[in-house]
């Protein structure tokens, strides 16, 4: 009887953590939405039904919604959406909500213009997690940092995974692949000088329009043919050695990858 009772204290004394935690992510979520009438309660009927549906704590899910309106979900119902193709890249790529969450609402809202759907981007992760030799979490903390650059150049979202995900099979590491992207990206948008003469030479339209032209694999494909792969050549168009890793990477097997 003592044992049963301890338990039961045990019990209560849990539940009633769980709802301190519960209604602190709720009153956080709350302060994101403090001026739309009703949309609270929305959140908290969303949250207990996400909770039910994949398995997890209304907790979870609560938070999960705090950062889909911090990523510029404009409703419940938004992040609702968002929410689920997070709760399913949860549990297909082994990670938490969270992750999940902070991937999917960078990548739909640096690519807004395009149109870019959570469900998209979550099958377009999936697959590179699959293809290459990388994880969801670690696409989830790395591709936040290159995404900006990919949708200036006319990269889109499914070309900037499959990239990483062909680097990280050549041998890179998801953070220095991510990092060597964004180099080799960056190094197109504003060549140097040596860069724009040895373009010139080669007759190679080495820059953002030429990018923007003929799309990521044409423009890697133009690159590789011009320079015969030369490491010398490669090393002055991209100039640093991020970014001529990566260039590298595309002259040689990374590049067959990509292009599957």
């Amino acid at each position: 009887g003592l044992v049963l009772g301890f338990l039961s204290v045990q019990t209560a004394m849990q539940a009633v953590g769980s709802a301190k935690s519960l209604n602190a992510a709720l009153g956080e979520t709350n302060t994101l939405i403090s001026g739309m009438d009703g949309e609270i309660d929305k959140v908290a009927a969303s949250a207990r039904n996400l909770a039910d549906l994949y398995g997890t704590s209304d907790e979870q899910q609560a938070r999960g919604f705090y950062q889909a309106i911090s990523s510029g979900a404009g409703d419940a119902a938004e992040a609702t959406e968002l929410l689920h193709s997070a709760n399913m890249l949860a549990i297909g790529g082994v990670t938490d909500v969270a992750a999940a969450t902070g991937i999917l609402g960078t990548a739909v809202n640096v690519y807004k213009a395009e149109g870019q759907s959570a469900a998209d981007a979550s099958d377009a992760l999936f697959v590179a997690m699959k293809s290459g030799v990388t994880t969801i979490p670690e696409l989830a903390s790395a591709l936040g940092a290159v995404l900006p650059y990919s949708q200036s150049l006319g990269v889109s979202f499914d070309e900037t995974a499959a990239a990483v995900a062909a680097l990280t099979k050549g041998g890179l590491t998801t953070s220095v692949a991510t990092n060597g992207l964004r180099a080799a990206f960056n190094s197109i948008l504003a060549p140097t000088e040596q860069a724009k003469k040895l373009a010139k030479d080669l007759n190679l339209e080495f820059n953002a329009a030429g990018l923007e032209a003929m799309g990521l694999a044409g423009f890697l494909d133009a690159v590789t043919t011009a320079t015969g792969g030369s490491n010398v050549q490669l090393q002055t168009l991209f100039g640093s050695t991020e970014a001529t890793a990566v260039a590298l990477g595309f002259a040689g097997s990374s590049g067959q990858s990509f292009t599957e």
